[in-house]
């Protein structure tokens, strides 16, 4: 599947933590459950929401905080053929209302941290959350903070990547997060 992406000044399409998720998507998809209704929370260019409607979802909701990255989701999803299905939204997890049978999420850790209330508030249940950027041991704690919240991890899918200096957490190794809602 090749999809059509102009940056336009979000996160890189091409970064470690966007081709995981986009491999846990293609997992989704192969297993069946990339069906029903998505959302792509922090969506940046509108990649994940790109590929979620390519792969089979019949709706996929977009939301990001950045008027910009709003804007630049909208200019893909007309690239790639996708208005009947991608609806964008910009403003943040807050003012959404209904439940997703899937969530992909790809953003900082505190981010990710800080909005773990708004997964569990919109994700369905036995639904699918996916998410990305964090490093490996930060991946192994934001997996056990979801766990008193009724999450189970599926899989976790890692990206070794070389620097000059170790990051802070002392890890290169991105990882990739699919969890389901089991209540």
């Amino acid at each position: 599947m090749t999809l059509t992406i102009e940056r336009r000044g979000t996160f890189a399409p091409t970064h470690p933590t966007t081709r995981l998720c986009l491999e846990l998507l293609v997992e989704a998809a192969r297993a069946g459950r990339l069906k029903g209704a998505w959302l792509d929370v922090g969506s940046g260019s509108g990649v994940l929401a790109v590929a979620c409607g390519r792969l089979g979802a019949e709706r996929v909701v977009t939301c990001d905080i950045d008027y910009r990255a709003a804007m630049a989701t909208v200019t893909n999803v007309r690239a790639n053929w996708q208005e009947k299905r991608i609806l964008t939204f910009c403003g943040s997890t807050e003012a959404l209302r209904g439940s997703f049978d899937g969530i992909v999420a790809n953003l900082p850790i505190a981010v990710l941290a800080a909005i773990r209330s708004s997964f569990a508030r919109l994700l369905a249940p036995e639904g699918v959350l996916i998410l990305s950027g964090c490093r490996e041991p930060e991946g192994q704690w934001l997996v056990a903070s979801f766990a008193p919240m009724g999450f189970a991890l599926r899989e976790v899918v890692t990206r070794h990547e070389t620097a000059i200096e170790p990051p802070p957490c002392g890890s290169f190794t991105w990882a990739g997060l699919s969890l389901e809602r089991r209540n």
